[in-house]
């Protein structure tokens, strides 16, 4: 609750329970000499009592919180050392308050508990005193230590923090400017995007994703998250190549920059916050409530847009097990005639018909120690290109209003609406099969689903667009 970890309900509960029982904070044997000592010193003081019932404090320093000097006296006494002894010289401290306060950008630079432990460590490498207060750390874990924390003890700029697991602290350690260990995905509009708007989006929208709102902090020895707190940060328009490495130092302490060129909105995301599902659930609602800003009206439709949006994510999910299970049966298949060799004709399928890229299947294939036939899978890359130059041959410039989409679909506006079955029985013909319908929020514009990355490559040739 100190922490403020917490509901303000959860508290006056406790309250409630500890009033009921007669229990006030002042029961416990170590309040009372904490808060004389916080009086007398005009700072937060810590107390704790020890195995033979005595009662030993700590004060507020210039170097130290209260906690970590009570810490360092109740291992001074465990180890029959003098009071007025320095088991750390002041001398050796400042330099770690000065560069917590210059360069690890800490507004308190006072020592805490694990931080003066640290340096007790270090200094018991040549000094002896220092060797037998640390001796005397398991004595303490053993002890079951009542420590009560003035007021104000806690760190004037404490915030919530997670250690990173191993795998994301290797990120910070080799990201620079040639591998940024950034990633980055885009939301094409149909209008130009409107940037203040998109900022008070991102203002909307970071609250809502905690783990978005963190900065990263070098310790003595690892890299944590914290809370960062700050005001979102900036948007702006893009003006530099994508995927450029984040500064923990700029953009607001924050590892994510929301960008925008034209009609297009770039979120990038440092790979240690949160990976591609997160960075799409982020942008997802950024992107939401970018248009019900921009679109009062859209509000009334929410259900339907997170119904569609839903859909056409459970849609590529589906599309992606049915891959990998089709890849499987390939594999088990080649396994089964004893080939070492995953065919082209396969990996062009898994392409084609999957969206698996080339890289990923020859990733997956060397996994089982076997390799795959480019040549054949380039081959037969190139007899589609071939087929839809040949598809735009023969239907011309069709004269459609086209929007292409990332996904596997597009929104097209006919010339003559009514004549649009006749065009697609003209692209079934050529083998491109398609299916349309009046597509949400894209007023005449129809919805045209194509089966594959090939074939809307093959469709779009076919009018004349690329």
């Amino acid at each position: 609750m100190k922490k403020g970890g917490g509901s303000k309900a959860a508290l006056k509960k406790i309250e409630s329970l500890l009033s009921q029982a007669d229990i006030t904070p002042n029961d416990r044997a170590v309040v009372s000499p904490a808060l004389v000592r916080e009086e007398a010193t005009g700072h937060p003081a810590s107390a704790i009592e020890m195995p033979d019932g005595t009662i030993t404090t700590g004060k507020t320093t210039e170097l130290l919180v209260s906690s970590a000097s009570v810490l360092l006296n109740a291992l001074k006494i465990l180890a029959g050392l003098p009071d007025e002894l320095h088991l750390i010289s002041p001398e050796a401290l400042e330099p770690i308050t000065k560069l917590k306060s210059s360069y690890l950008d800490s507004r308190d630079a006072r020592l805490h508990c694990n931080e003066v432990l640290i340096a007790l460590s270090i200094a018991s490498a040549k000094n002896e005193d220092a060797r037998l207060a640390l001796e005397q750390l398991d004595r303490v874990r053993g002890l079951e230590i009542d420590c009560y924390i003035g007021d104000g003890i806690m760190p004037r700029d404490y915030r919530k923090w997670e250690k990173l697991d191993n795998t994301a602290n290797v990120f910070p350690v080799i990201a620079d400017e040639r591998t940024t260990n950034t990633y980055r995905i885009e939301v094409m509009m149909t209008e130009p995007v409107d940037p203040e708007l998109l900022q008070q989006a991102v203002d909307l929208v970071l609250p809502r994703f905690p783990g978005f709102d963190l900065r990263m902090r070098s310790g003595i020895f690892w890299y944590y998250m914290e809370e960062n707190g700050k005001p979102a940060p900036r948007v702006h328009e893009e003006d530099d190549y994508p995927c450029r490495l984040i500064p923990r130092n700029k953009n607001n302490n924050y590892m994510f920059r929301v960008t925008y060129y034209k009609k297009r909105i770039n979120l990038e995301v440092f790979h240690v916050l949160a990976d591609g599902m997160g960075g799409f659930t982020f942008l997802r609602e950024l992107w939401y409530q970018y248009l019900r800003l921009l679109h009062p009206e859209l509000r009334e439709k929410q259900a339907y847009i997170t119904k569609v949006i839903r859909t056409e994510e459970e849609n590529f999910a589906r599309t992606i097990d049915g891959g990998m299970r089709i890849f499987g049966e390939m594999l088990s298949d080649h396994k089964a005639k004893g080939e070492t060799v995953f065919s082209g004709a396969d990996a062009f399928k898994l392409y084609d018909t999957y969206g698996f890229p080339l890289d990923l299947t020859i990733e997956m294939v060397e996994e089982q120690g076997m390799t795959v036939d480019e040549d054949g899978f380039h081959k037969l890359m190139q007899e589609q290109r071939e087929r839809a130059r040949e598809a735009r041959k023969a239907l011309g410039d069709l004269g459609w209003d086209v929007m292409p989409s990332e996904a596997n679909f597009v929104f097209a506006r006919p010339p003559a609406p009514a004549k649009a079955a006749d065009i697609f029985a003209r692209l079934k013909e050529k083998g491109i099969f398609v299916r349309y319908f009046p597509g949400p929020l894209t007023g005449d514009r129809l919805r045209i689903t194509i089966g594959t990355d090939a074939e809307m490559k093959t469709f779009l040739s076919a009018l004349g667009r690329i």
